[in-house]
């Protein structure tokens, strides 16, 4: 396929296991989120091969990372699960994106006991609080069980207000979520590098802001009564019932405060009225509570919001694209009749076997159709 393959090292140390010759697998990719790695190997019966078969697939203790010819690094997982078949020999694995970590470990009190610590930022870029709270993450380095992150700074212009006790227990992960996904936000992961001294992968914190993925110039998926390279996996559904037309977010006890969205229809007597709340239990600003507000009603205010397809194979090559990529999308049928200049793709599960793919499976995000303004550095 493309000339990729998998090589699996120690988490900690870096050190390398071999090469990961899987008989099957598939991999899932999320927008914004953590993709996941799944395959079968064959067991060898004895002597170096077995032992590196055992050291690859070891839950938390090997990561397998996705080498493509043509982009060198591309993905990494934890392998958290193995499953052994004795009758077979075959061993399945599965194994979580590298960002996952980033949510397994805390921003807590004092270890030692002496005390509790304020995490606490204002007015700051929100990438720079980011860069800070991985910081935090592996502080205590490889001896405490933390891998080595590095990350290249980066400024997005929009500051942000964060307070975090460390008896709150929040997870490095929760702590940038907190800011990333308030409107006008970033996307951010933990992706692999090559180590420019001994050629092994290096863990590296990696935002985008605002938005990971590029336009895929000239790369149309089409399905229309005369055929196309897509067809839909699932009957499209429109549905009102998770649908908010106005969002209330409310803050801290200690300094009650509250913020509202609404949609501009409403206005207009083009939209009914559906509304909810939210509570942010550590907020205190109203700046902040209204950033939070708006993102949740843009986010259910959508009746038709995804489709759910697969994609033929060669429509595009496997390594030229991912979950998160933009793409014009028409559909045509009896009642839907959608041309998306720039439809993002949120999903993407490509599965393999005998060194082929066989399927290509993802969800569009047809509530989505509008480029965002392009960072500094050429995000799309």
């Amino acid at each position: 396929m493309e000339g990729v393959r998998y090589e699996a090292c120690h988490p900690l140390r870096r050190s390398r296991f071999g090469t990961v010759n899987f008989s099957s697998h598939s991999w899932t990719e999320i927008a914004n989120g953590s993709g996941t790695l799944e395959g079968t190997v064959i067991l060898p019966r004895s002597g170096a091969a077995k032992q590196s078969v055992l050291s690859a697939t070891t839950p938390d203790g090997s990561v397998i990372y996705r080498k493509s010819d043509a982009f060198g690094y591309t993905d990494g997982y934890i392998v958290v699960d193995r499953e052994w078949d004795a009758r077979t020999r075959e061993i399945k694995i599965t194994a979580l994106e590298l960002r996952t970590w980033m949510y397994s470990v805390l921003l807590p009190p004092k270890l030692d006991l002496s005390g509790d610590i304020n995490y606490s930022w204002t007015d700051v870029d929100q990438l720079t609080i980011a860069e800070q709270i991985v910081a935090y993450a592996v502080a205590g380095g490889r001896y405490d069980g933390r891998p080595e992150i590095d990350w290249v700074t980066s400024y997005s212009g929009k500051t942000r207000d964060l307070n975090l006790q460390g008896m709150q227990f929040k997870t490095a992960g929760e702590a940038i979520d907190s800011m990333s996904r308030r409107s006008g936000g970033f996307e951010w992961s933990i992706v692999p590098v090559q180590d420019n001294v001994d050629g092994l992968p290096r863990w590296r914190y990696q935002p985008w802001f605002p938005e990971r993925g590029s336009l895929l110039g000239g790369f149309v998926l089409r399905r229309t009564p005369n055929g196309g390279n897509f067809w839909l996996t699932q009957p499209p559904t429109m549905s009102s019932s998770d649908r908010r037309s106005r969002v209330w977010t409310t803050g801290s006890t200690e300094t009650p405060q509250y913020a509202v969205d609404s949609d501009p229809g409403l206005a207009g007597s083009d939209v009914l009225l559906r509304e909810k709340s939210t509570n942010y239990s550590s907020v205190v600003e109203r700046t902040t509570l209204a950033s939070h507000a708006r993102s949740e009603r843009l986010f259910y205010n959508e009746s038709l919001t995804t489709l759910q397809a697969r994609v033929e194979p060669d429509a595009l090559p496997i390594m030229a694209y991912r979950a998160s990529d933009r793409c014009r999308v028409l559909y045509r049928d009896d009642m839907l009749d959608l041309d998306l200049k720039a439809a993002r793709i949120i999903q993407r599960k490509v599965s393999e076997s005998a060194g082929a793919v066989t399927t290509v499976e993802v969800v569009i995000d047809v509530a989505d159709d509008l480029l965002p303004e392009t960072d500094a550095g050429g995000t799309v």
